[in-house]
């Protein structure tokens, strides 16, 4: 496969694609060896295919797979924003950020504007590169699209609409308050009571260093918040955006 520059495409549905015979009291042998590989010419020019592994029907030890070119299946979430590493490295960065960040307003509104500037910057960087950019965004779209999802019963479920109706379910479920075990009981466990220093230090206000601290003891490009800004973002760019950073601290 690497000799010829393929990938495998992977599979959604079963795990495995054949079972062996029984032995041994009546256990099995699974094996996933059927699947597709494609290159990347493929997946430019199919960026929405995927593979779907079949029903094993009762008279085969093998699950027929199939390959979908289009996207019928997906249930595609909205696309949200991600600050991309590689933006750090550009030579007019710095000048960039520094340019759209405004102190004297709230860290919302500034990242806000470093999003509309970046959705203009990815596009140029990406008719620079359009190949690079285009793969990376196929392979993060195929990473983030549901198409099947097994229910309690064991059978796959493909259908869009299905597949809402399932998670919606499945959610609601895991949610939802239960009478059984929700009485409030009294803990044998005693703690020792604070002292008015300790009391005291716990109603200082949070220093800019602390904060600091917190910022770069995260791990860089781990996932991001729900701003799509991952913490690298704030460590390469703390002496534009820390005061902000700190504002916002202090403010909760």
């Amino acid at each position: 496969m690497k000799e010829c520059k393929l990938y495998d495409m992977g599979s959604s549905g079963p795990k495995f694609t054949w079972r062996g015979g029984m032995y041994h009291g009546g256990q099995r042998i699974y094996e996933r060896l059927d699947r597709a590989l494609g290159n990347e010419e493929w997946k430019l020019l199919l960026p929405d295919s995927f593979v779907k592994v079949l029903p094993r029907v009762n008279f085969s030890d093998q699950h027929p797979i199939m390959v979908s070119l289009n996207r019928d299946y997906y249930v595609n979430g909205g696309r949200q924003f991600r600050f991309e590493s590689a933006w750090l490295v550009e030579h007019d960065y710095t000048s960039r950020v520094k340019g759209l960040w405004k102190n004297g307003e709230d860290i919302m509104s500034n990242l806000d504007r470093i999003k509309c500037d970046a959705k203009e910057w990815k596009k140029w960087n990406g008719d620079r590169n359009t190949r690079y950019y285009h793969i990376k965004d196929v392979n993060r779209r195929r990473r983030n699209n549901i198409q099947m999802l097994q229910d309690n019963d064991g059978n796959w479920i493909d259908k869009p609409k299905e597949l809402r109706e399932l998670v919606n379910n499945f959610y609601k479920d895991l949610f939802k308050i239960s009478s059984i075990g929700s009485g409030r009981f009294q803990s044998k466990l005693t703690y020792p009571p604070l002292h008015d220093e300790e009391l005291n230090k716990l109603n200082d206000n949070v220093t800019e260093l602390e904060i600091k601290s917190v910022v770069f003891s995260m791990q860089p490009w781990k996932a991001p918040g729900p701003d799509g800004f991952p913490a690298g973002f704030y460590q390469r760019s703390w002496n534009m955006v820390g005061n902000s950073v700190v504002a916002l601290v202090r403010q909760v």
